[in-house]
């Protein structure tokens, strides 16, 4: 009886542990992947130590390293929020390339303790004071750049695995280190006051923003001053050109609205209060602008002699004609075209005036000789046409050759705003979006034939409702058959309701509402593809031709 009331007591016991044996081994287990997931993040900074800092970005893409940022659990994000995002920014530099870089953007796998665990290394950079006695947080690195003058390069590193009681996106280690590719910082004791070094100069155009202004860029430059941002003003501020103001980190914005020259009293201060101040010697210039010119009608043998005027913009300007009439030619220097005409022929001759900081404005027109050949009709095509957004448009008017008159003009594609008069093929109206467009021009006569041309419409004086990727300048792209596409629009607009859509993209070729374009083409051809972008309210448009060989 005593043996069978032991077993029994025994029994109980064992029962009653055993939750307590499982739940301890389990605790232990996760215990010892905690402890292996800590050492491999102390591997990982030992890894970055080993690099040299200025290595750091080396074969990181730009691409690579927004998706890896993008992809980063909320852990690391925390982390990734208190600095800057950069990359390899060497030409050479392949959009997919960061997988095999010093410091790879793709996870690396590592198997111990029976587990897999995966390490990611986050490069960034961020800012900081140099260290004061003063416990006010000056030694923070963070990613504004005006939290201090220190630089440096910033490096999370994560390790993530899959354990009990939790995901890869729950289990996860992190820790970070900093390194510095400058001089390290140190405490000035008795910094110089800040002094402007320039510009002394600078010109910009009127009812032109000046962040197009390729001559001088409007930005005031100093040196010295105590460490932190320094504030720039205009004092007394009733002395800013009309359109201009400037801001704290001394960059001129606004679009001047008065020509003449002017003298800016610009003033720098530094965080001690110490201060300069300097004049900013300032030309506005009128928009420089070419008189339209009427189509010309020559006989063979005829005397002939054209002025094409310009007014404004810097002198001296500088006259040049493309596709003139043979036997004419034109003065570089006044715009006088002269000479006698020699062969029968329709010429859709361009005049275009540049100014001394290299502003152009162009104008079109027919030219005849002798009669017109009773050939098939065509329509004259269109030098780049620049248009003004919210400005009314004129002088511009398309026309034919050819054909039995009366023509009929119709218009696909037209900027929003515009449109074309059937009867005369004048465009006229009021641009309402940027950025690029492309439009048919098509023109019918009397027996119905009928001819088309293009013309390529640049926007401008778009402000921050614009396309700026691919560049307005030079969109079109060439891809060959079944070649892997990463292309990402990029705009000016900002905003949580953000959308980008495409139209007309070759086949096997897709665009995400974040600009993404991805796929292979998967048919050759000549597509004419339209970019939109909205936000809210606002819309810009980029228009160009994708061609796949």
């Amino acid at each position: 009886m005593e043996v069978l009331i032991a077993l029994a007591v025994i029994t109980t016991v064992m029962t009653a542990t055993t939750p307590f044996l499982v739940k301890s081994v389990a605790l232990v287990g996760k215990q010892r992947l905690q402890q292996t997931a800590v050492q491999l993040a102390t591997d990982g900074v030992e890894r970055v130590r080993a690099i040299k800092p200025d290595k750091l970005f080396s074969g990181r893409s730009e691409q690579q390293t927004t998706e890896q940022w993008n992809a980063a659990p909320a852990k690391v994000r925390s982390e990734l929020d208190k600095m800057f995002m950069d990359w390899d920014r060497s030409a050479m530099v392949l959009p997919t390339a960061g997988p095999r870089a010093p410091l790879p953007t793709a996870a690396v796998p590592v198997t111990l303790a029976q587990a897999t665990f995966e390490q990611r290394w986050y490069a960034g950079r961020c800012w900081q004071k140099p260290i004061v006695s003063a416990p006010d947080g000056a030694a923070d690195c963070k990613k504004d750049r005006t939290a201090g003058d220190a630089a440096y390069v910033r490096v999370v590193v994560s390790v993530s695995w899959k354990g009990q009681g939790c995901s890869a996106a729950s289990c996860v280690e992190v820790t970070s280190t900093l390194t510095s590719v400058d001089d390290d910082p140190v405490l000035e004791v008795n910094p110089q006051p800040p002094v402007i070094i320039g510009p002394g100069s600078a010109f910009a155009y009127v009812d032109e923003e000046v962040d197009a202004n390729d001559g001088v860029k409007l930005q005031m430059l100093s040196e010295g001053g105590a460490p932190g941002p320094l504030t720039w003003s205009i004092e007394p501020a009733s002395a800013a050109p009309p359109g201009l103001s400037i801001t704290a980190s001394g960059v001129f914005t606004g679009a001047p609205t008065t020509a003449g020259p002017v003298k800016v009293p610009v003033k720098v201060t530094d965080t001690a209060g110490d201060s300069d101040t300097a004049s900013l010697d300032l030309i506005v210039y009128p928009q420089l602008t070419i008189t339209s010119i009427a189509n010309q009608n020559s006989a063979v043998g005829a005397v002939r002699s054209l002025s094409v005027p310009a007014a404004g913009g810097m002198m001296p300007r500088t006259w040049a004609a493309d596709n003139l009439p043979p036997g004419l030619s034109i003065n570089p220097a006044d715009g006088f075209i002269s000479g006698t005409t020699t062969t029968a022929v329709a010429k859709d001759v361009m005049v275009t005036v540049t100014d001394a900081n290299g502003r152009t404005a162009s104008t079109n027109f027919l030219w005849i000789v002798g009669t017109p050949p009773p050939g098939p009709l065509t329509a004259n095509r269109k030098a780049p046409i620049t248009a003004a957004l919210k400005k009314s448009l004129t002088g511009v008017t398309m026309t034919a050759l050819g054909g039995t008159p009366a023509y009929t003009w119709t218009a696909k594609d037209l900027p929003p705003g515009l449109v074309i008069n059937s009867a005369t093929g004048a465009v006229t109206g009021t641009p309402s979006t940027c950025t690029r467009y492309v439009s048919t021009m098509t023109v019918t006569d009397k027996v119905g034939a009928k001819a088309s041309t293009q013309v390529v419409w640049q926007m401008s004086k778009c402000g921050s409702a614009k396309v700026t990727a691919p560049s307005p300048t030079n969109p079109d792209q060439s891809t060959v058959l079944g070649a892997v596409v990463n292309l990402t629009a990029k705009t000016t607009l900002s905003g949580s309701s953000l959308k980008w859509t495409a139209t007309g993209l070759p086949s096997g070729l897709t665009m995400a509402v974040d600009g993404a374009v991805t796929g292979s083409p998967s048919m050759r051809g000549t597509y004419p593809v339209k970019f939109t972008v909205t936000s809210g309210t606002t819309t810009a448009a980029l228009m160009f031709t994708w061609t796949v060989t």
